[in-house]
Protein backbone atom coordinates (compact mmCIF):
# COMPACT_ATOMS: atom_id res chain seq x y z
CA UNK A 1 0.00 0.00 0.00
CA UNK A 2 1.96 3.37 -0.95
CA UNK A 3 1.88 5.36 1.99
CA UNK A 4 3.98 9.06 2.06
CA UNK A 5 7.06 8.64 1.12
CA UNK A 6 6.16 6.99 -2.11
CA UNK A 7 4.81 10.79 -3.09
CA UNK A 8 7.12 13.25 -5.34
CA UNK A 9 9.70 15.19 -2.96
CA UNK A 10 7.64 18.10 -5.12
CA UNK A 11 4.63 17.12 -3.62
CA UNK A 12 5.85 16.25 -0.44
CA UNK A 13 7.39 19.96 -0.09
CA UNK A 14 3.76 21.08 -0.85
CA UNK A 15 2.57 19.32 2.15
CA UNK A 16 5.46 20.02 4.89
CA UNK A 17 4.78 24.12 3.43
CA UNK A 18 1.37 23.67 3.89
CA UNK A 19 1.72 22.78 7.44
CA UNK A 20 5.33 24.83 7.95
CA UNK A 21 5.05 28.28 6.32
CA UNK A 22 3.00 30.55 8.47
CA UNK A 23 1.23 33.97 6.96
CA UNK A 24 2.53 36.23 9.32
CA UNK A 25 6.01 35.93 11.33
CA UNK A 26 6.75 33.29 14.00
CA UNK A 27 6.53 34.58 17.32
CA UNK A 28 7.51 32.77 20.37
CA UNK A 29 4.55 31.62 20.83
CA UNK A 30 3.52 30.38 17.80
CA UNK A 31 7.15 28.66 17.70
CA UNK A 32 6.08 26.70 21.01
CA UNK A 33 3.07 25.80 19.73
CA UNK A 34 4.57 24.34 16.73
CA UNK A 35 6.59 22.79 18.95
CA UNK A 36 4.32 21.51 21.13
CA UNK A 37 6.56 23.16 24.21
CA UNK A 38 4.56 22.89 27.36
CA UNK A 39 7.41 24.39 29.48
CA UNK A 40 9.17 27.55 28.89
CA UNK A 41 12.39 25.86 27.73
CA UNK A 42 13.46 22.45 26.93
CA UNK A 43 16.71 21.01 27.42
CA UNK A 44 16.42 18.26 24.94
CA UNK A 45 17.07 19.44 21.21
CA UNK A 46 14.78 17.21 20.01
CA UNK A 47 11.98 18.51 21.81
CA UNK A 48 12.75 22.14 20.11
CA UNK A 49 11.57 21.49 16.66
CA UNK A 50 8.17 21.79 15.02
CA UNK A 51 6.47 18.42 15.57
CA UNK A 52 6.33 17.31 11.72
CA UNK A 53 10.30 17.34 11.98
CA UNK A 54 9.77 14.85 14.93
CA UNK A 55 8.19 12.22 13.17
CA UNK A 56 11.87 11.18 11.64
CA UNK A 57 15.12 11.75 10.84
CA UNK A 58 13.65 11.53 7.06
CA UNK A 59 11.11 14.36 7.82
CA UNK A 60 13.47 16.41 9.40
CA UNK A 61 15.77 16.67 6.86
CA UNK A 62 13.35 17.20 4.27
CA UNK A 63 11.47 20.03 6.26
CA UNK A 64 13.74 21.68 8.21
CA UNK A 65 14.98 24.04 5.67
CA UNK A 66 11.48 25.18 4.43
CA UNK A 67 10.18 26.17 8.10
CA UNK A 68 13.46 27.56 9.12
CA UNK A 69 14.37 29.45 6.16
CA UNK A 70 11.12 30.70 4.73
CA UNK A 71 9.45 31.51 7.84
CA UNK A 72 10.53 35.11 9.61
CA UNK A 73 11.42 34.73 13.12
CA UNK A 74 9.89 37.46 15.34
CA UNK A 75 11.79 38.22 18.36
CA UNK A 76 10.63 40.91 21.65
CA UNK A 77 14.04 41.01 22.48
CA UNK A 78 17.47 41.98 20.78
CA UNK A 79 18.21 38.29 19.84
CA UNK A 80 16.65 35.17 18.54
CA UNK A 81 17.81 33.04 21.39
CA UNK A 82 14.09 32.06 21.92
CA UNK A 83 14.15 30.13 18.88
CA UNK A 84 17.88 28.53 19.06
CA UNK A 85 18.18 28.47 22.61
CA UNK A 86 19.48 24.88 22.83
CA UNK A 87 18.79 23.94 18.99
CA UNK A 88 20.98 22.46 17.09
CA UNK A 89 23.49 24.41 15.04
CA UNK A 90 22.65 22.54 11.57
CA UNK A 91 19.01 24.00 12.52
CA UNK A 92 20.44 27.32 13.70
CA UNK A 93 22.21 27.65 10.36
CA UNK A 94 19.17 27.23 8.20
CA UNK A 95 17.52 30.72 9.96
CA UNK A 96 17.17 33.35 7.35
CA UNK A 97 14.77 36.23 8.40
CA UNK A 98 15.38 37.28 11.63
CA UNK A 99 12.99 40.30 13.30
CA UNK A 100 14.23 41.58 16.44
CA UNK A 101 12.84 44.61 18.94
CA UNK A 102 15.66 47.67 20.42
CA UNK A 103 14.32 48.42 23.67
CA UNK A 104 16.11 51.69 23.82
CA UNK A 105 16.49 50.69 27.59
CA UNK A 106 17.56 47.06 26.91
CA UNK A 107 20.34 46.06 29.43
CA UNK A 108 23.29 44.15 27.83
CA UNK A 109 22.28 44.94 24.30
CA UNK A 110 25.81 44.18 22.57
CA UNK A 111 26.29 41.17 23.81
CA UNK A 112 22.77 40.40 22.86
CA UNK A 113 23.08 41.83 19.19
CA UNK A 114 26.58 40.18 18.66
CA UNK A 115 24.43 36.85 19.68
CA UNK A 116 23.09 37.25 16.34
CA UNK A 117 26.63 36.03 14.92
CA UNK A 118 25.41 32.59 15.68
CA UNK A 119 23.08 33.02 12.55
CA UNK A 120 25.18 31.95 9.84
CA UNK A 121 22.70 31.68 7.25
CA UNK A 122 21.17 35.00 8.15
CA UNK A 123 19.80 36.96 5.20
CA UNK A 124 17.24 39.12 6.38
CA UNK A 125 17.31 41.26 9.22
CA UNK A 126 14.61 43.08 10.91
CA UNK A 127 14.91 45.97 13.76
CA UNK A 128 12.42 47.74 15.49
CA UNK A 129 13.59 51.12 16.60
CA UNK A 130 12.77 54.05 18.00
CA UNK A 131 16.04 56.44 16.67
CA UNK A 132 14.58 59.83 18.21
CA UNK A 133 14.82 57.64 21.65
CA UNK A 134 18.12 56.47 20.83
CA UNK A 135 19.54 59.83 20.56
CA UNK A 136 18.01 61.35 23.49
CA UNK A 137 19.73 58.40 25.28
CA UNK A 138 23.10 59.11 23.23
CA UNK A 139 23.64 62.67 24.47
CA UNK A 140 22.42 61.92 27.98
CA UNK A 141 25.19 59.10 28.08
CA UNK A 142 27.63 61.76 26.23
CA UNK A 143 26.91 64.64 28.66
CA UNK A 144 25.95 63.69 32.14
CA UNK A 145 26.09 67.16 33.51
CA UNK A 146 23.25 68.33 31.39
CA UNK A 147 19.57 67.62 30.73
CA UNK A 148 17.87 66.52 27.65
CA UNK A 149 14.56 66.74 27.09
CA UNK A 150 12.97 64.55 24.21
CA UNK A 151 12.15 66.07 21.29
CA UNK A 152 10.44 65.55 18.01
CA UNK A 153 13.37 67.06 15.77
CA UNK A 154 17.31 67.08 16.38
CA UNK A 155 19.95 68.75 14.74
CA UNK A 156 22.31 66.85 12.66
CA UNK A 157 24.77 67.59 15.05
CA UNK A 158 22.81 65.96 17.93
CA UNK A 159 21.72 62.94 16.24
CA UNK A 160 25.57 62.09 16.14
CA UNK A 161 25.04 61.41 19.71
CA UNK A 162 23.56 58.00 19.14
CA UNK A 163 27.08 56.54 18.81
CA UNK A 164 26.90 56.65 21.97
CA UNK A 165 24.54 54.67 22.23
CA UNK A 166 25.39 50.82 23.71
CA UNK A 167 24.87 48.22 21.29
CA UNK A 168 25.73 50.19 17.97
CA UNK A 169 28.79 49.09 17.92
CA UNK A 170 27.88 45.32 18.69
CA UNK A 171 25.57 45.63 15.73
CA UNK A 172 28.56 46.76 12.95
CA UNK A 173 30.61 43.76 14.39
CA UNK A 174 27.43 41.26 12.62
CA UNK A 175 29.11 39.48 9.36
CA UNK A 176 27.40 41.23 6.47
CA UNK A 177 23.73 41.00 6.05
CA UNK A 178 22.27 41.22 2.47
CA UNK A 179 19.04 42.92 3.69
CA UNK A 180 18.84 44.97 6.53
CA UNK A 181 15.49 47.15 7.37
CA UNK A 182 15.27 49.35 9.92
CA UNK A 183 10.86 49.48 11.20
CA UNK A 184 9.02 51.27 14.15
CA UNK A 185 8.46 49.58 16.98
CA UNK A 186 5.26 48.91 18.04
CA UNK A 187 3.77 49.95 21.90
CA UNK A 188 1.52 48.16 24.07
CA UNK A 189 -1.33 49.44 21.62
CA UNK A 190 -0.37 48.09 18.77
CA UNK A 191 0.74 51.21 16.80
CA UNK A 192 3.99 51.66 15.12
CA UNK A 193 6.08 54.14 17.06
CA UNK A 194 9.76 55.82 16.59
CA UNK A 195 11.19 54.33 13.54
CA UNK A 196 14.08 55.51 11.80
CA UNK A 197 15.01 59.97 11.63
CA UNK A 198 14.96 60.76 7.68
CA UNK A 199 18.41 61.18 6.77
CA UNK A 200 19.52 60.31 10.09
CA UNK A 201 23.03 58.09 11.40
CA UNK A 202 20.82 54.61 10.91
CA UNK A 203 20.32 55.11 7.74
CA UNK A 204 22.83 56.77 5.84
CA UNK A 205 25.62 55.90 7.88
CA UNK A 206 24.88 52.38 10.52
CA UNK A 207 22.75 50.80 7.06
CA UNK A 208 25.18 51.17 4.14
CA UNK A 209 28.07 49.85 6.48
CA UNK A 210 25.95 46.17 7.50
CA UNK A 211 25.03 45.83 3.86
CA UNK A 212 28.06 46.78 2.64
CA UNK A 213 30.21 43.59 1.11
CA UNK A 214 34.13 43.46 3.55
CA UNK A 215 37.07 44.73 1.76
CA UNK A 216 39.76 42.65 2.09
CA UNK A 217 43.04 44.19 2.83
CA UNK A 218 46.25 42.42 1.75
CA UNK A 219 49.19 43.00 3.57
CA UNK A 220 52.40 43.12 2.27
CA UNK A 221 53.28 39.92 4.29
CA UNK A 222 50.52 38.39 3.06
CA UNK A 223 51.48 39.12 -0.43
CA UNK A 224 54.51 37.43 0.61
CA UNK A 225 53.37 34.65 2.17
CA UNK A 226 51.26 33.80 -1.41
CA UNK A 227 53.98 34.34 -3.37
CA UNK A 228 55.74 31.62 -1.56
CA UNK A 229 53.21 29.18 -1.74
CA UNK A 230 52.86 29.77 -5.36
CA UNK A 231 56.69 28.71 -5.43
CA UNK A 232 56.20 25.51 -3.53
CA UNK A 233 53.65 24.83 -5.67
CA UNK A 234 54.89 24.96 -9.00
CA UNK A 235 57.87 23.54 -7.55
CA UNK A 236 55.96 20.01 -6.10
CA UNK A 237 54.29 20.41 -9.92
CA UNK A 238 58.01 19.95 -11.29
CA UNK A 239 58.90 17.09 -9.14
CA UNK A 240 55.60 15.57 -9.99
CA UNK A 241 56.22 15.81 -13.71
CA UNK A 242 59.99 14.64 -13.30
CA UNK A 243 58.70 11.65 -11.52
CA UNK A 244 56.33 10.66 -13.93
CA UNK A 245 59.09 10.85 -16.98
CA UNK A 246 61.57 8.88 -15.05
CA UNK A 247 58.67 5.80 -14.32
CA UNK A 248 57.41 6.36 -18.06
CA UNK A 249 61.25 5.79 -19.09
CA UNK A 250 61.51 2.71 -16.88
CA UNK A 251 58.54 1.12 -18.11
CA UNK A 252 59.20 1.87 -21.86
CA UNK A 253 62.27 -0.44 -20.70
CA UNK A 254 60.95 -2.91 -19.25
CA UNK A 255 58.69 -3.66 -22.43
CA UNK A 256 61.36 -3.31 -24.69
CA UNK A 257 63.60 -5.96 -22.98
CA UNK A 258 60.13 -8.44 -22.58
CA UNK A 259 59.34 -8.34 -26.40
CA UNK A 260 62.76 -8.84 -27.42
CA UNK A 261 62.96 -11.96 -29.19
CA UNK A 262 65.87 -13.11 -27.51
CA UNK A 263 63.75 -12.72 -24.53
CA UNK A 264 60.90 -14.68 -26.30
CA UNK A 265 59.85 -18.44 -24.56
CA UNK A 266 58.74 -20.38 -27.24
CA UNK A 267 57.47 -24.40 -26.56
Amino acid sequence: MPDFWDLPRSVRDKIYRMHLVLPGPVTEAKHKSMCRMVRTYHTDPAKVIPVLLQISDRAAHEAAHIYYGENVFESQELDARVFTEHLRLKYVHLIRKVTIDWDPYALSAGRKIKSLARLKGLQELNIRVDEYMMVHEGLVKRDTRQSYEEKSTYSSQEQLAIWHFPGLTGLLSLQVIPVVNFLPRINSANKAVGGTIPGGVLLTSVLPKLTAPAVKIQSKETAVDEEKMKEKEEEREKKTKTKKKKNTKKLQRCCRYTHTPENHITD
